[in-house]
């Protein structure tokens, strides 16, 4: 079985695994830890007392005259410092356990294979259900949409029946195309009768140049009679006056074709204008839709990572804080949620960094904010959540809608995080939030 102190921090080894807490299959050698940080680096320093220190924290360890272990006081010369190095290859071939075993996953792999392993072929993923809140494996969700959100699913499917259906986008389509599809026929069917017509006018042609032809023959010869000529010529001209009737009913014909072509040519554009503006209607409707949502969507969940380091930034810096990266719309306002972590005594407050973007609909919000909100750190096991309702003071700058430009921001106190730790709230130096902006 796997110990809670088999799990170690590694730095400066790979960017996939740095700053990552891995569980180690089998513990590793004391001195490879840094007796400061706890952290795994590459490089540590064994000082004269039997401490181990990382060079990051042997560097803080400085004096004026040398260096002095921050454990015990006792005074360590250069030329005592043993540095020791943690070759990559062997920590790296050295088994460690799933990110997700908390979650099921009981695979073990060597430690450069985890990055591989987590991100392209671990089936044990969670992720929270938007209906319930309940966190449930990636592949489980689809039965536990069935199986135990059907209650909480119904108020979703209602919000959808506002929205634009896809039954309205299709009859409007079908539509267009059965009146495309009548217009091509009745063109086929003109195009049909003029090639007949044109087909009876070649005939007759071909007639009167073959009686055209009989007559050079003859004449060429000099052996018809006159009779005959004069026959031939009679009925070369009733030919031709054939041929002049046939050419003048093939005209009126075609020009009417034509005709009727165009008010085909009307008709088509006709109907593609009418596609148009209904195709301009759709993408109203559905912009007006996705307006509405964004508009009146209240909540916004994400996680803090890296807890352990916040923290101890913020007891040497004096504050520290993390943005969420996705910035979100909460009741039409731009908004990028997060959290700041400031030094109080010997505690760290931990409470919500509210800051506020220009959005698209800045012009049909009220300012300045003043919605209250709800900051909820929710229990990784249990359903103890912690939550806080805060609200909005209309005297601060960086609610106004003026501060958009710039990079104000307004900070609420909440928790203390020694007590979240304590109750377990942080885990796997994670913490889990919600707004909801009331």
């Amino acid at each position: 079985m796997v110990l809670a102190n088999q799990q170690y921090t590694l730095v400066g080894f790979t960017e996939d695994l740095d700053w990552n807490p891995l569980q180690f299959v089998n513990a590793l050698p004391k001195n490879r830890l840094c007796s400061l940080c706890g952290l795994v680096r590459k490089t540590t320093a064994l000082l004269p007392c039997g401490h181990v220190a990382c060079s990051s924290c042997y560097e803080q360890c400085k004096v004026a005259d040398g260096h002095v272990c921050p454990i015990d006081g006792q005074n360590c010369l250069e030329e005592d410092v043993e540095w020791r190095d943690f070759p990559a290859e062997n920590l790296l071939n050295r088994e460690v356990q799933c990110w997700n075993l908390q979650h099921g996953c009981t695979l073990m792999m060597a430690a450069s294979e985890i990055h591989k392993h987590f991100h392209r072929e671990c089936q044990y993923h969670i992720t929270t259900c938007p209906r319930c809140s309940a966190t449930v494996l990636c592949r489980d969700m689809g039965e536990h949409a069935r199986a135990s959100c059907n209650d909480h699913a119904a108020p979703q499917e209602m919000k959808c029946e506002e929205k634009p259906g896809h039954a309205m986008v299709t009859e409007i389509l079908e539509g267009v195309r059965r009146a495309l599809q009548e217009q091509a026929h009745e063109m086929n069917e003109h195009l049909e009768r003029v090639c007949g017509e044109n087909g009876t006018l070649h005939s007759r042609l071909s007639e009167v140049s073959q009686s055209v032809n009989s007559l050079m023959e003859s004449v060429g010869q000099g052996i018809a009679p006159v009779g005959e000529i004069n026959g031939m010529a009679h009925h070369l001209l009733n030919g031709v006056n054939t041929l002049r009737d046939v050419v003048s009913g093939g005209m009126s014909a075609i020009k009417k074709q034509n005709e009727q072509l165009h008010q085909v040519r009307v008709a088509i554009e006709g109907v593609k204008k009418d596609a148009g503006a209904s195709n301009k209607r759709m993408l109203e409707m559905q912009e007006r839709a996705l307006a509405h949502a964004d508009r009146n969507e209240t909540r916004c969940d994400f996680i803090v990572p890296v807890i352990g380091w916040l923290q101890a930034k913020a007891m040497k810096d004096g504050a520290s804080e993390y943005v969420h990266k996705k910035r979100v719309y909460l009741r039409g306002y731009n908004i990028s949620p997060g959290v700041m972590l400031k030094k109080s005594g010997e505690n760290v407050l931990l409470g919500m960094r509210l800051k506020l973007n220009k959005g698209d609909y800045d012009d049909h919000i009220a300012w300045p904010f003043q919605h209250k909100i709800r900051f909820t750190i929710l229990h990784p096991d249990k359903g103890e959540d912690k939550e806080v309702v805060h609200n909005s003071c209309r005297t601060m700058e960086a609610l106004e809608k003026s501060a958009l430009e710039n990079n104000q921001f307004a900070w609420f106190e909440a928790f203390d995080l020694g007590d979240l730790k304590k109750d377990g709230y942080v885990h796997n130096e994670t913490l889990r939030i919600t707004w909801e902006v009331l």
